[in-house]
Parts: C-alpha cells; structure tokens; sequence
C-alpha cells in the first residue's frame, strides 16, 4: 500500500463510477467514495435542479 492517491482527478472517479455495473454496486460505490452529509449534498441539489 503506497500513500499516494490511487485516482488524482475527477474524471478518474467518474470512469470508476462508470464501471460499476449495476445500480446496487454504484450506490455501494457512492456510499463507501461520499460521507453522508455529502450524499445529503447531493440529494439536495439534484432535487434544487429539477425544481429549475
């Protein structure tokens, strides 16, 4: 195990989320990558956005 990062950029995760195949292994993703007040984050704006 080495102290660097293994994903540097934004895009990298964005292709890791891609990856996953099922609905089930990105909400596993997303919840191991994001703490809960960032998932609540993310809630929050998705549904200010449909409201636009």
């Amino acid at each position: 195990m080495t102290d660097k990062p293994e994903y540097t950029e934004w895009q990298q995760v964005a292709e890791l989320l891609n990856t996953a195949g099922t609905l089930e292994e990105r909400i596993q993703l997303l919840t191991m990558l994001l703490t809960p007040d960032e998932r609540d984050t993310m809630v929050a704006r998705s549904i200010s956005s449909t409201n636009c």
